[in-house]
């Protein structure tokens, strides 16, 4: 029960709330009317021929259509055709034709009035209860909204009708059926204006159809009328008289002579049901200018119209998951509709006989246009058919279209869009197909978004075979008819005879769709065609014997796509009889521009199915009867397969070039007869140099043709005629009875052939088991002297095989059978230098004639079959007639001393000589280990000097300033004389290098050194005791006298010239008692065992000592070192290891454990500057080493196992970026490891890469950012500092992408972004290490601004364009990663770290800067060119005769003379090596930076006037010098290394 108030509360409120809605009329008709027009009677009850009854004599035929073949769907009489006559029924407007029994249009009759019969007492109305639903119907007034609700159950009433704004709900139960029977004709009447009917939950019967048709609903002369159901299905009578019963019936000016038209009819039905399988309309309408109808997930079955719309109507139509079916589902005549069907599904059922009889699902007929909707202007009747199913079914014979626009219609707009479409019967003896029919002109048919032709084809297929931009056509002939050099896209199956008339030009894109003939070739060219297949997967087929895929007569563009074939072609029977559907698939009698893609094949394009008769291509047409000369020009691509020729060129055909493609003849189950051919030539060929063809055959060849054995012969290359060159990437492969390349001729095309091979691969593989080899295989047959085949090039893979007169002459190309025969004169066939090939045929040569080397140095010399390469090493002999000058050893010549010497390679009995000249490097400097030394009177030591390169003659001439203070031998040894300083010089050739030797007198005597005071154990606990004993005692032989000595005399000279002598003399007196005191200095090793590892055999590889130095000074009563003991000495002072300046080279000598001994052993030495470097000595058979150092002491590892990646001279690098630091400039760096892959570099200087021993390949080299890298060739680079700047733009998202760096990590956030976006970007320095440089650029290189966010993190905003973050870290803030003889502590430590940074000094290679080394003239200038920029000098140091060319200071000495710096040491000298003094410094510096004179320096030695005086006065004043102390500026002194770049940090940072 409350339920039920709860829905007439809802209904009530729904029914109040109802807006006045467009009025629907139900109006007279005052002239003739086409079928489905229905014309009522006032009376409803005439049934006889005039009366109301819609179609004449009540049949289906409903006139005659003349657009459709025996008789069209001319619904009735058209008014507009002769001999139709004007009435078609009765008139309502005329007298005669009055009913009087029929209540009057204006509903006169009151409501009371009606009958009324009881149901039960649960009918309610607004809350009221009444007996019956007639009673409450009866008490319905225009005063109030009517809402009656009913039980379930059945009531019954007699026709009912509202008006003049009554307005009535009637609501069902909704739980269980509710039935309102009708006894009358109609059940409710709405009249005149604002009168609206609901029904909700209902089933309504209408039981008496007696005249002209039952109507359920019927709504006429009103405006603003409504009518809405919904749950409610309407019943009409099927088996009475009549069969125009109609579900609802709407009629804006019925039986009103002077009402031709209403406004406003608001229809809403919603899972509204109506099936009449006899009736005439289900929804009927007429006389209305707007209507607005939704119907929504309803259902209507009619026999004629389920949806008709007549003339003088506008209507708004909604159709959504509906399912409506008559003999037309949709018709409109002469009226005005937007229409809107969705998801619906729309059946036509034609079951009409009689010629007449045709018709559609969607019928527009004609008729005047009226109002035009709104939003279609230029349209009567808009249709949007979306997502739906539409079907025309017919079963009495006649015609049934898809959509129809017939009598003249015109102005229609139909869209249909992802709708399917059905056709099921036969009409004439055909199967139906979806059609348009049009009699009509200016209706516009879209399907799918293509605009279909309905103005020039009566008849359409709606569904479009092919398009033209957004224009669709029915057949792809129609589309070729309409073509204009435009593109015709395929859109399903075709199958149709296309003929391409000349003159006509256009593309067709297959589109994935499959084009079949029916009867004659499938495409026949006579215009200009492109073919494509844009989509993948379109099929041009041809199922019909002896017609082609494709025949051309015209031009064809190209052909990009596309699959050409033959798919019912059969295989030719086993056992005799014919062949069907055979021929060729592509037919050239024309132009064929490009073929660069497709596929091309004979059969189904399976290998087991291929046609053995069928050609793929034939390219010219040579048939007497029908001449036609084909030209192909070029194939590039594709694929193409067949059994028999796969391309054929007859005599009259030409191909340009063939660069591409693959052309497979696989004939494995059967076989042509007369031999197979992938390429058959008669005609011309310019070039092949491209494209694999390919020829199958099976294992067993005895197949029977027509009763006769054929072991058929398979061909790759098959020529009559003339192919011009084949090479570069073609290859030829074949296989079984089969020949790669075949050359005849042929009388019928002019006796000769010709073909010339330059290149390609070419392979035969034989036949196995029981294939008949009647044709024995071959990868060349030539049969002819009148069939050239010349090869110059090529790899040639099988027998060669000739008649007895042939044309075969080879002069180059790899072969594995004996070409030796063919060859022409002056070319040998010797060992192949190509795996699979035993021949290579060429011009024998040595690589080169003449060598010059220096000494060390290796050139490889190799045989060449030109132009192949070499001939394989252990083909030919080699020899040196001089081997004390050059050896040789397979062809690499090693240069052992200067001289000259002949080198002979022997090969195929013939030799082939090369000389060699065999000189010194030129020197390219000279270093010595020390730059400053002191030493006690009468001490010594020895110098060691390095002359570079290695290979340069390493004599040096050895001289003293002053011999009465120094001596020097040839061999370095340097003696102290007496007290004073000497400069001992070391000369080798232009080059010099000088030590100052400070000799103090013999106050403080040294000490020899000692073995090692302690060894101390620090391996690890897992070693077992004999490996520990082992590697112990090994550290105890550890010993360096000579280095240990030279430290003990330094030490003893600078204690004897120090203030500290006198405190520890001091010190030994009071600790021994004794006046007589005399101070030693004495040095020694302390060696702690680290670790060791031992191989699986319990064998020692590996053994790491700490080695440090010690030093100390003795105080001893004893007067000479021979006489010192415990007793009579003290240790007054321990020197520390850093004060011990062991900087040169020291000799270390070891006894290892016995598994060392007669091995190489590899010394990694982790210095004490963090680097790590790698040294190579031979142990002998007792284990002993020595071997040199010259990074100082520290961690040693002596193993079986080299683990240098690079080495420079003798030392070895853990990474090639350690040793392009320590090269020297123009120096070689050899590379000792392969697979270092990509190395990114930074430094100044320009150096070679050469392979070691066992190295393959040498790394990549990228500059690191911030540096610019030079690649000369042959492993010279130049790695140098750059800069960039700019800015660039761009637009969309791009990526942030980071270059790999060494010594950091470097991270961004995001990796892409778009402009405008801030990029973060986090540095991490390794530790030890700080940012050196960071830059970001854009894809230009141009620079982006940074912001320094600090703690690590940077951003900058993103430009339009990718950009690239590098970064390049330092050692931190320790020049010991630099330079070993710069301490952090020294005055020059920054000054020289700066010059490094600013890429002014690289040392002088070894990791030493030589800070006390005198600086010579040419190196200053080079150092304040460098600072200054390096700026490009506009000359040459002209009339400077010792300025050498291309030496690394002439820029610098010409811009020094350019800018005032300096005007050489005479007119035409520079004196580049000449010792720069103190004066001449700070005076090239003042110039160099246009100094202003500052008041004079109180310098003794700087004399007023001089030329330095107003120098060295600004130096003092700026902060750049204070004088070497004692007032002295030191002006004649030397300019040490140290010193200068001191001077020029200062002064470019002060």
């Amino acid at each position: 029960m409350k339920k039920r108030l709860l829905a007439i509360v809802m209904t009530m409120a729904m029914a109040l709330s109802l807006l006045p809605v467009t009025a629907l009329a139900d109006g007279a008709d005052t002239g003739s009317q086409p079928a489905g027009q229905v014309q009522e009677d006032p009376d409803l009850g005439n049934t006889g021929g005039g009366g109301d009854d819609p179609l004449p004599g009540d049949g289906p035929d409903e006139g005659d259509d003349p657009t459709l073949p025996g008789g069209g769907p001319d619904e009735g009489n058209d008014p507009t055709l002769p001999g139709d006559g004007p009435d078609e029924g009765d008139d309502p407007s005329l007298p005669e034709d009055e009913d009087p029994s029929l209540p009057p249009p204006n509903n006169t009759i009151p409501m009371a009035d009606l009958a009324v019969a009881a149901v039960d007492d649960s009918v309610t109305m607004n809350g009221t209860p009444y007996d019956s639903l007639s009673e409450a119907l009866n008490a319905v007034s225009s005063s109030e909204n009517a809402v009656i609700s009913l039980p379930s159950g059945e009531h019954t009433i007699d026709s009912v009708t509202f008006e003049n704004g009554e307005h009535v709900t009637i609501l069902g139960n909704g739980e269980s059926e509710t039935t309102i029977s009708v006894n009358g004709q109609v059940a409710f009447h709405l009249v005149n204006d604002d009168a609206s009917l609901t029904l909700e939950d209902l089933t309504v019967v209408v039981n008496d159809n007696s005249k002209n048709g039952a109507r359920v609903v019927r709504m006429v002369n009103g405006d603003d009328m409504s009518f809405s159901a919904e749950n409610v299905t309407f019943e009409t009578p099927s088996e009475a008289a009549s069969t125009n019963n109609i579900a609802l019936y709407i009629n804006g000016a019925w039986n009103e002579s002077d009402l031709t038209q209403s406004s406003g009819v608001n229809v809403s039905l919603t899972n509204f049901t109506y099936e009449d399988d006899s009736a005439h309309s289900g929804l009927y309408f007429q006389n209305y200018s707007d209507i607005d109808l939704s119907v929504q997930q309803s259902s209507l079955t009619v026999d004629k119209y389920a949806i008709n719309i007549q003339a003088n109507t506008a209507a708004s139509i909604d159709i959504s998951g509906c399912e409506i079916q008559g003999w037309t589902a949709y018709y409109a005549y002469s009226c005005n509709t937007n229409t809107t069907i969705t998801d619906s599904t729309l059946i036509g059922i034609n079951h009409f006989s009689g010629p007449s009889n045709n018709f559609g699902t969607i019928v527009l007929d004609g008729g005047e246009l009226q109002d035009i909707p709104e939003g279609d202007s230029g349209f009567g009747n808009t249709l949007y058919i979306t997502d739906s199913d539409i079907q025309a079914n017919t079963t009495a014979g006649n015609y049934q279209v898809i959509v129809s626009c017939n009598y003249g219609a015109s102005a229609n707009k139909i869209v249909f869009s992802d709708c399917t479409f059905q056709a099921e019967g036969t009409a004439n003896g055909n199967d139906l197909i979806p059609l348009y029919g049009s009699s009509g002109q200016g209706n516009q048919l879209i399907v799918d978004g293509l605009s279909m032709n309905t103005d020039s084809e009566n008849y359409l297929e709606l569904i479009p075979a092919a398009k033209i931009g957004d224009q669709g056509f029915g057949t792809l002939e129609a589309a070729v008819e309409a073509a204009d050099g435009d593109t015709i896209v395929m859109l399903t199956d075709v199958a149709e005879d296309i003929t391409i008339p000349e003159g006509k030009i256009l593309t067709l894109d297959l589109n994935g769709q499959t084009l079949t003939n029916v009867s004659s070739h499938t495409i026949v060219n006579q215009g200009t065609l492109t073919i494509l297949d844009s989509a993948g997967g379109g099929v041009v087929d041809v199922v019909t014997h002896g017609k082609a895929a494709l025949y051309n007569y015209g031009t064809i563009t190209e052909i990009s796509g596309g699959m050409f074939t033959r798919s019912k072609e059969t295989q030719y029977p086993v056992s005799g009889g014919t062949a069907a559907n055979s021929w060729y698939t592509v037919v050239n009698g024309g132009v064929i521009e490009e073929i660069s893609g497709g596929t091309f094949t004979t059969g189904d394009g399976t290998s087991k199915a291929l046609g053995n008769l069928s050609s793929v291509i034939r390219n010219g047409v040579d048939d007497s009867a029908d001449p036609h000369p084909g030209e192909i020009k070029l194939i590039s691509g594709g694929t193409f397969t067949g059994a028999a020729n796969v391309l054929k060129n007859e005599p009259n055909g030409k191909i340009g070039t063939i660069t591409g493609g693959t052309f497979t003849m696989d004939n494995q189950e059967q076989h042509f007869w007369g031999g197979n051919n992938v390429l058959q030539n008669y005609g011309t060929i310019d070039s092949i140099t491209g494209g694999a063809f390919r020829a199958i055959g099976s294992s067993d060849d005895g197949y029977l043709i027509a009763g006769q054995p054929n072991p058929a012969a398979r061909y790759g290359i098959t020529n009559y005629g003339m192919i011009g060159e084949m090479g570069g990437d073609v290859s030829v492969s074949v296989a079984g009875n089969s020949r790669a390349v075949y050359v005849a001729y042929s009388s019928s095309v002019g006796g000769t052939s010709s073909l010339s091979i330059t290149g390609g691969t070419y392979a035969v593989t034989p036949a196995e088991g029981t294939e008949q080899n009647t044709f024995p295989p071959a990868v060349i047959m030539a049969n002819s002297a009148q069939a050239a085949l010349n090869i110059s090039g090529g790899s040639f893979q099988g027998d060669i095989q000739t008649g007895t007169a042939h044309g075969l002459s080879i002069s180059g190309g790899y072969f594995t059978a004996d070409p030796t025969s063919y060859l022409v004169s002056g070319k040998d066939a010797v060992a192949s230098n190509q795996d699979g090939y035993q021949y290579m045929v060429g011009t024998l040569a040595l690589s080169q004639q003449t060598l010059a080397l220096t000494k060390g140095g290796e050139a490889v010399l190799s045989v060449n079959a030109e132009p192949w390469g070499a001939v394989p090493a252990s083909a030919v002999s080699w020899s040196s007639d001089n081997e004390a000058v050059a050896a040789v050893d397979n062809g690499t010549v090693t240069a052992a001393a200067p001289g000259t010497a002949t080198i002979t390679a022997e090969v195929n009995g013939k030799s082939l000589t090369c000389s060699v000249t065999v000189s010194y490097a030129g020197v390219d400097g000279i270093s010595l280990d020390r730059a400053a030394l002191t030493l006690v009177s009468g001490g010594s030591t020895a110098l060691t000097a390095t002359v570079s390169p290695s290979n340069a003659d390493q004599t040096v001439t050895w001289t003293s300033s002053d011999e009465a203070v120094a001596t020097v031998a040839q061999d370095g040894t340097v003696t102290a004389v007496a007290a004073g300083e000497a400069i001992i010089t070391a000369s080798a050739g232009a080059y010099r290098a000088s030590c100052t030797v400070t000799v103090t007198g013999a106050d403080v005597d040294v000490l020899p050194s000692t073995e090692p005071t302690e060894t101390e154990d620090q391996l690890p606990d897992g070693l077992n005791d004999e490996v520990k004993e082992a590697v112990n005692e090994a550290a105890g032989t550890v010993n360096a006298d000579s280095a240990l000595s030279q430290a003990a005399q330094e030490q003893a000279g600078q204690l004897a010239d120090s203030a500290e002598k006198d405190e520890l003399l001091q010190k030994g007196q009071s600790e021994l008692g004794s006046e007589e005191i005399v101070l030693y200095t004495q040095t020694y090793l302390q060696v702690t065992t680290v670790d060791a590892l031992t191989g699986t055999d319990g064998s020692i590889n590996s053994v790491t000592l700490d080695i440090s130095p010690k030093g100390q000074v003795v105080a001893s009563t004893a007067s000479t070192a021979g006489d010192i003991n415990q007793d009579n000495s003290v240790v007054v002072k321990e020197i520390p290891q850093e004060d011990l300046n062991i900087t040169g080279t020291a000799h270390v000598t070891l006894t290892l454990p016995d598994d060392f001994a007669s091995k190489t052993i590899y010394i990694k030495h982790q210095a004490s500057n963090g680097r790590t470097y790698f040294y190579t000595a031979e142990a002998d058979e007792g284990a002993n080493l020595t071997f040199s150092t010259r990074h100082g002491f520290s961690p040693f590892t002596f193993s079986l196992t080299n683990e240098a990646a690079a080495q420079v001279g003798d030392v070895g690098y853990a990474d090639l970026q350690d040793a392009i630091d320590a090269v020297a400039d123009g120096g070689t760096i050899t590379v000792l490891k392969d697979g270092l892959g990509t190395v990114t570099i930074q430094g100044s200087k320009t150096f070679t890469l050469v392979k070691g021993e066992d190295v393959d390949t040498l790394p990549t080299l990228v500059a690191a950012s911030g540096y610019r890298l030079t690649d000369h060739g042959n492993g010279s680079y130049t790695i140098s500092r750059c800069s960039s700047g700019g800015g660039s733009s761009g637009s969309a998202t791009y990526t942030v992408s980071v270059d790999s760096s060494r010594h950091g990590d470097i991270t961004v956030s995001p990796k892409s972004a778009s402009k405008g976006t801030t990029v973060t970007i986090t540095v991490k320095p390794d530790d030890g290490y700080e940012l050196d440089e960071l830059t970001v650029t854009d894809k230009d290189g141009d620079s982006i601004k940074l912001k320094d966010k600090g703690d690590g993190r940077f951003t900058f905003t993103m430009p339009a364009s990718k950009v690239t973050v590098k970064a390049t870290f330092m050692e931190d803030n320790s020049m010991l990663n630099f330079f070993y003889d710069v301490p952090n502590n020294a005055y020059f430590y920054e000054a020289v770290k700066w010059a490094v940074e600013n890429g002014i000094t690289t040392g002088v290679g070894n990791d030493l800067f030589a800070p006390e080394q005198p600086c010579t003239r040419a190196q200053i200038v080079t150092f304040l060119w460098r600072a200054a920029g390096s700026p490009e000098p506009k000359g040459a140091a002209s009339g400077m005769s010792d300025v050498v060319s291309g030496s690394y200071y002439e820029k610098a000495v010409a811009w020094a003379i350019e800018n005032g710096i300096t005007t050489g040491t005479t007119t035409t000298t520079f004196s580049p090596d000449a010792t720069c003094t103190r004066a001449q410094a700070v005076t090239f510096l003042a110039r160099a930076l246009k100094a202003k004179a500052a008041s004079a320096a109180e310098f003794s030695d700087v004399p007023t006037g001089s030329y330095f005086a107003d120098a060295v006065a600004w130096a003092a004043a700026n902060g750049v010098t204070e004088g070497i102390g004692g007032g002295l500026f030191g002006s004649d002194n030397d300019c040490t290394r140290g010193q200068i770049v001191t001077f020029l940090y200062r002064a470019y940072n002060k």
